[in-house]
C-alpha cells in the first residue's frame, strides 16, 4: 500500500514536472518569436508629443501618457517594468519615469536646463542622459531613482544620445566635438566618462547619431547622413568603428534605430512612405514591416523595445510566475 501510494506520488510529480517543462518550453519559444515584445515610442498623433505603445504585429495600440506637455524620448528599463522619458509638463524638459503601463509617472531631475535623452544602465539601477545644465549638452548619470547626479563629459561641444554597452563598462554618445555645428560622431567611452574615442571621424559624412549597442555587444546601430544619400539611413558598425554596413536604402529618412531583446529585430522611424512611422525589420536590414500609420501630418519616432516575458511577478515572494494553467508554479527564485 505504501509502495502504491508512493508510487502515485511519483507519477503525479513527474506529470505536474512535464506539464511544467511543457509550458516553460512552449514559453521560451514565444519568447524567441517575440511574444509579449512591444515597441514604445512617441507621437503628436493626439495633438502633443505623447509615450504610445504598440504590439509588434502592428496592433493594440495604446497611449502611455496623457499631459498637455510634451512626453518625448522614451526609454525602456531592462526588466521590462519602467519606461523614463523627457517630459516638459513642469515647464522644461526633466526626465522622468513610470511604469510600463503609464502609471505613477514621477520625475527624477529638477534643474531649469534641458534634460533629454535618457538610457537605462544594463541592471536597471542608473540613469545616463544628456543635459546642457553645465552651459552645453553633457552626458550625465544618474542613480534610478533621481539621486545622485554624476557629468561624465566635460567638453565645450555638444554630447548626446547616451547608450549603454550590455555589460555596462562602456557608453556610447554621439557629439561634434570634433567637428562643426552639424558635423556628429559616435564616441565611446569608459562608463565613467573617461578614455573617449570616436569611432566614425570621416570628413567626407555629415552626421552620425543615436548609438544603440547590440545585445550581445558586437554591434553598434546608429542613423548616419553619408553614401552621398540626401537623408539619414540606418547602420551598424563593429564597436571598434569597422566594417560599417547600411541597413536601409529607401525614399525616405530613416532614424532612431532600436535593437530587439534578442538582437535579431531593428526597430526605426521613417517617412518613406510620406509621414513619419515606426517600422521594424531584420537586424541585417531585410524584411521591414510597417508597424504604425499616424494621422495625417503626425509623427511617430523614438522606439524602444519593451519586453515584458510571459510572467507576472508575484509582489509576495517577487518570483515571476505564469499566468494560466501554471499560476500556482513558482519558476524562478529572485533574490529580494
Amino acid at each position: 500500500m505504501i509502495l502504491r501510494a508512493l508510487k502515485l506520488r511519483v507519477s503525479s510529480m513527474t506529470r505536474s514536472l512535464f506539464l511544467l517543462g511543457t509550458i516553460l518550453s512552449l514559453t521560451l519559444e514565444r519568447t524567441e518569436l517575440g511574444a509579449n515584445e512591444r515597441v514604445v515610442f512617441n507621437s503628436n498623433r493626439v495633438g502633443n508629443y505623447e509615450i504610445h505603445a504598440v504590439e509588434i504585429d502592428g496592433t493594440n495600440l495604446v497611449r502611455l501618457t496623457k499631459n498637455p506637455a510634451y512626453d518625448i524620448d522614451p526609454a525602456c528599463s531592462p526588466d521590462g517594468r519602467k519606461i523614463a522619458f523627457a517630459s516638459n509638463r513642469t515647464g522644461n524638459f526633466e526626465i522622468f519615469a513610470m511604469n510600463a503601463d503609464g502609471t505613477n509617472p514621477f520625475r527624477l531631475t529638477d534643474d531649469p536646463a534641458r534634460d533629454d535623452t535618457p538610457c537605462w544602465s544594463p541592471d536597471g539601477s542608473k540613469i545616463a542622459f544628456s543635459s546642457s545644465r553645465d552651459g552645453n549638452p553633457e552626458i550625465y548619470v544618474i542613480d534610478a531613482d533621481g539621486k545622485n547626479p554624476v557629468r561624465l563629459t566635460h567638453h565645450g561641444r555638444e554630447d548626446r544620445s547616451p547608450n549603454w554597452s550590455p555589460d555596462g563598462s562602456k557608453i556610447a554618445f554621439a557629439s561634434n566635438r570634433d567637428g562643426g555645428i552639424a558635423f556628429k560622431d559616435i564616441f565611446v567611452m569608459d562608463a565613467d566618462g573617461m578614455n573617449p574615442i570616436n569611432l566614425t571621424l570621416d570628413p567626407n559624412v555629415l552626421s552620425n547619431l543615436a548609438p544603440r549597442w547590440s545585445p550581445n555587444g558586437r554591434k553598434i546601430a546608429f542613423q548616419s547622413w553619408r553614401d552621398n544619400h540626401a537623408h539619414f539611413e540606418i547602420y551598424t558598425m563593429n564597436t571598434n568603428g569597422k566594417q560599417i554596413l547600411r541597413l536601409t536604402e529607401g525614399n525616405g529618412a530613416n532614424v532612431r534605430p532600436s535593437w530587439s531583446p534578442n538582437g535579431k529585430k531593428i526597430a526605426f522611424a521613417s517617412n518613406r512612405e510620406g509621414d513619419w512611422s515606426i517600422y521594424v525589420m531584420d537586424a541585417d536590414g531585410q524584411n521591414p514591416v510597417r508597424l504604425t500609420k499616424p494621422p495625417l501630418d503626425a509623427w511617430d519616432s523614438s522606439p524602444c523595445w519593451l519586453f515584458g516575458g510571459t510572467y507576472a511577478v508575484t509582489p509576495r515572494e517577487k518570483s515571476p510566475t505564469f499566468w494560466g494553467t501554471i499560476k500556482k508554479y513558482t519558476l524562478i527564485r529572485v533574490d529580494r
